[in-house]
């Protein structure tokens, strides 16, 4: 997706069929699908999302993107909106993707981008899909206060506890005040699980700083920087390290104990929910699972695994 010579990002599946499978094949979990708003008509998106929710039995939520990276709109546009105006956009996007949810009779829309004339969408959704945005720029943090249930932001907890209670409170009392609702927080988490702390260390600093992608670094922080206002160029260079060990997320490094511990750290800060990569994904979340999970539990940063699972409604019937 970012290229460079890695082509960092650049094999991927389309992940609304993703999610589809992903929602079919597990009980508990919730399953996002991340979308760029103006590569697919809200109508068409709200009947996949539906679809989603009542395969996974109501466990469906969407990660609204408004179409930052600009090699990618190109694709679908030949050209990018304006920064301001994507939000513009994705608000009618919004409007109507709501609507095909809860209405039960034909509506119409006509605005800037959209003319839908006797739209109507059934099933609707178990459950209201779950909305998340990482909006950084004031007119992304006022989306994400009137529209989303979280805000996904990459926290700088580079400056310490004081600076990230503030850049959480910015959100919160924007959509209190404003808006007269509450959202959760959520943000990175890059996980590096090892018997030792000095193992973890060493296996982050190879990956990261030995044998990390610099050329694909660079073209991300540039185009995030650019484009979404998340952070200034001066911070691109403070959080190099930690976009190359996990897309610039808060660092779980260490013994299962140890990452526990930061949870609990980040979970007192104000962040409601984190959202873990791995660099092995196939053997990270196995260890995970197995061993940090359980303490989580034992914590009370983790509900119990044995709560009964929500069931599907949906019963197929082949012809």
């Amino acid at each position: 997706m970012f290229g460079g010579t890695n082509n960092t990002g650049g094999v991927c599946f389309e992940t609304y069929t993703w999610a589809a499978g992903i929602a079919a094949l597990t009980s508990q979990i919730a399953v996002f699908t991340t979308s760029h708003l103006p590569t697919v008509h809200p109508l068409f998106a709200a009947k996949q999302a539906v679809t989603i929710d009542h395969i996974s039995g109501g466990r469906f939520g969407l990660n609204i993107l408004c179409g930052w990276y600009g090699a990618e709109m190109r694709m679908f546009s030949g050209h990018m909106m304006e920064h301001d105006k994507r939000y513009d956009y994705a608000e009618e996007w919004l409007h109507i993707a709501k609507n095909a949810w809860e209405q039960q009779t034909p509506f119409d829309f006509k605005g800037e981008y959209f003319n839908i004339c006797g739209a109507i969408s059934q099933p609707q959704p178990l459950n209201k899909p779950y909305l998340i945005n990482a909006g950084g720029s004031p007119r992304g943090k006022l989306f994400c206060a009137e529209h989303c249930d979280a805000a996904f932001l990459i926290v700088k907890h580079l400056d310490g506890e004081q600076a990230v209670r503030e850049q959480i409170a910015s959100y919160k009392d924007l959509a209190k005040q404003k808006f007269g609702r509450d959202i959760k927080i959520w943000c990175y988490g890059y996980v590096v699980q090892k018997d030792t702390q000095e193992e973890a260390d060493a296996y982050l600093d190879y990956y990261a700083n030995q044998v990390g992608d610099d050329e694909g670094c660079d073209i991300i922080t540039g185009e995030l920087g650019i484009q979404t206002g998340i952070f200034t160029p001066e911070d691109a260079v403070r959080f190099r390290f930690h976009f190359k060990a996990g897309f610039a997320g808060v660092p779980l490094v260490g013994t299962p104990e140890k990452i526990v511990e930061l949870f609990r750290k980040y979970s007192d800060w104000g962040i409601d929910g984190i959202a873990l990569t791995w660099l092995d994904y196939h053997e990270g979340i196995k260890d995970f699972v197995r061993e940090t999970l359980p303490l989580m539990e034992d914590a009370g940063l983790r509900e119990s695994r044995v709560v009964e699972a929500i069931t599907s409604k949906v019963s197929a019937e082949v012809a």
